[in-house]
């Protein structure tokens, strides 16, 4: 939206209208988006709130403070070391098994979970930073499809 608003203020500038993209800003929050030309309408203000010319990041609800305009429901993304991602999925995997009788007896369920996860663990290696963290997410995606097959074949593990 914010992209639109700029690419028709550009064209308004090429047939020499010089309209911007200003935010209404009242509170410090964002509560209208408007066109305005300061100098073909230099006496023009909004009933509520102050103008502020926004850089193309502007949006009703964002928070406006030092300068800046901002997302307020923005939530920085985190990203986990490819270890971290390896050894949660592995207690997930391990804490699927259920003790018994000195071995492993495993569910059709558990055994259906075990093949999803090896293969959804295949479809992460064009994630892999590194061709050795591919190789390594494909041969835990391999060892994990094979213990499945033979859990499903035998359903105990021993």
């Amino acid at each position: 939206m914010i992209d639109e608003i700029l690419a028709r203020a550009q064209t308004r500038k090429l047939h020499g209208l010089s309209a911007m993209p200003y935010a209404v800003v009242e509170n410090g929050v964002v509560i209208n988006m408007v066109m305005w030309d300061p100098n073909e309408f230099p006496d023009w203000k909004p009933v509520r709130g102050e103008l502020v010319q926004s850089d193309g990041t502007a949006a009703i609800g964002h928070v406006y403070a030092e300068g800046r305009f901002t997302d307020p429901n923005y939530v920085e993304p985190v990203l986990l070391p490819l270890e971290t991602v390896k050894m949660r999925r592995i207690r997930e995997v391990n804490s699927q098994f259920i003790s018994s009788s000195g071995g492993l007896f495993v569910s059709p369920e558990t055994v259906k979970e075990m093949r999803d996860g090896a293969l959804a663990a295949i479809e992460q290696i064009k994630l892999a930073e590194t061709r050795e963290d591919a190789l390594h997410i494909r041969n835990a995606a391999l060892v994990a499809l094979l213990t499945a097959e033979a859990v499903a074949e035998g359903g105990f593990v021993g």
